[in-house]
Order: C-alpha cells, then structure tokens, then sequence
C-alpha cells in the first residue's frame, strides 16, 4: 500500500478507505479538544480556538474527522454558490487574504463576533500561505464551516492551489 502511496497509484476512493478516524485511540497524554459525540458543535470549536492559541496540535484523529466531514459537505454543494445579502437583522463580513495568520484571524473574529445566525462570514480566498498557522486557520475554518454551513463561506483563492501550496510549504 506504501510503495503504492508513494508512485500516486491509488486512487482518491482507494485512499479513504486506508484511513478510518473512529478507530484511532486517543492516547491518554493528549491534553486538547475532544469531540465526545459524533456532532460537531460550538463547545468544540471554542476548545479548539483556545488550543490553538496556546500553539497546540490537534489530535490527528480529530483532524480527520474535520477533512472528511468537510469533504462530505463540499460533495453535496455546488460549484457555484449564491449567498443572500443579509436583511437588517444580518450581516455579512467578506475577508480574504488571512494566508495562515491564524491571530489575524481571531483578531477579525474579535472585531467582528462569531459566525452565528445573525452573522454570514465569506473568506474570499487565500486563507493559507506565508503565514506560520495556515493548517490551523483551515481547519478552524472548516469546522466553523461543518457547525454553520449557512453561515461560512470558504473560496478558494490562489493560495489554495497546489503550486502555491508547494512554493510556501503547506503541502509537507
């Protein structure tokens, strides 16, 4: 299966099947956020902010958790969104260019509040890149995402792409 990996001979169906994130343990030495039931919610997403403030790494079974259920809901969007401009009740905050600056990002979260009923968030692109934390800002925003798919945004932008993914070192 490795040497397979490695010569790009498996297909991206054969891939998910390699890996199942309910099976993996926890070890008992990881200290940071844990889903304790199958859904997502807020006191997740709080812990996981908090603990990326502090500099920790998530648990690998968690990471999963988030890139599958992420892909599960891209698959059923399309590839063309519209999003309704928000009534006086609502608003609507565009961002782009976080490029893993993931205090830029609370700092706007700060400034703003938090994706929420009320609140529709866009990030218009370019959300990893030269910044040091742009695997934390895109999975913080994934699972803001997977709480409020009404309600986040994402667009890939530039720095999405595989090339530049290599060029600033996301993909390692």
């Amino acid at each position: 299966i490795f040497e397979s990996l490695l010569n790009d001979n498996m297909s991206e169906h054969q891939l998910e099947h390699l890996v199942s994130y309910e099976t993996i343990q926890v070890e008992d030495t990881y200290h940071g956020p844990k889903l304790r039931t199958e859904k997502m919610g807020t006191k997740f997403l709080w812990s996981l902010m908090k603990y990326y403030r502090a500099e920790g790494i998530l648990h690998r079974k968690y990471v999963y958790k988030i890139l599958f259920e992420m892909e599960a809901l891209l698959k059923n969007m399309p590839s063309l969104i519209y999003i309704d401009i928000p009534s006086d009740e609502e608003t609507l905050t565009i961002c782009g260019d976080i490029q893993g600056q993931y205090f830029n990002l609370l700092h706007i979260f700060d400034i703003n509040g938090f994706p929420s009923r009320k609140r529709k968030y866009l990030f218009n692109g370019n959300f990893v890149g030269k910044g040091s934390f742009s695997v934390e800002v895109a999975l913080l925003l994934f699972a803001f995402k997977i709480v409020f798919p009404t309600k986040l945004f994402i667009a890939r932008g530039h720095h999405e792409t595989l090339a530049m993914c290599k060029i600033f070192g996301f993909e390692k």
